[in-house]
């Protein structure tokens, strides 16, 4: 049990402090990288909600690789099942309302899903009594830790910073 905690502590200090950094920043890489502020500006909105989705998703691979250790596939099977049932008609809504940032938005709908449902599933049946111990330890600290330095340091920031000194700090 301690592994288990170890190892979801491990993968979200170091998962959320990189997707929020880059959340925060995905304009000034975005330009950074491809040289461009008219790319940088029309994406990256939908690179930060893509980043978010993907943290949400990454935070409870641990607990599902746990359940499928275990042998216990047909939950993640029935979930995939209503997932698609939901998500493939929310995704055109969402597309067609907003674009590629409602498709962004599904993804980051469908992670925080996944996020609620599977290691509480997983905890009544694998590690009984470690639900909230993961949610609050291995979970939400990191991710307030994290949160709270990425706004800090945004805020603090000087807006007259160059594109790569931006990134840098």
């Amino acid at each position: 049990k301690s592994a288990y905690h170890s190892g979801c502590q491990v993968m979200a200090f170091l998962l959320v402090p990189v997707a929020m950094t880059v959340m925060f920043y995905a304009f000034e890489i975005i330009e950074l990288w491809t040289g461009d502020a008219r790319i940088a500006a029309e994406t990256h909105r939908i690179v930060a909600l893509l980043l978010i989705g993907t943290m949400l998703n990454g935070l409870m691979r641990l607990s599902l690789a746990i359940q499928l250790a275990h042998g216990w596939t047909s939950a993640v099977q029935k979930f995939c099942f209503w997932e698609i049932l939901v998500m493939v008609p929310l995704t055109i809504v969402l597309s067609h309302q907003y674009g590629a940032e409602g498709r962004a938005l599904s993804w980051i709908i469908a992670s925080a899903a996944l996020l609620t449902v599977m290691p509480h599933m997983m905890h009544r049946r694998v590690l009984v009594g470690e639900k909230q111990r993961w949610y609050f330890e291995d979970v939400l600290l990191p991710f307030a830790c994290a949160l709270s330095a990425s706004v800090v340091i945004y805020l603090l920031s000087p807006t007259q910073l160059s594109t790569a000194a931006s990134v840098c700090l």
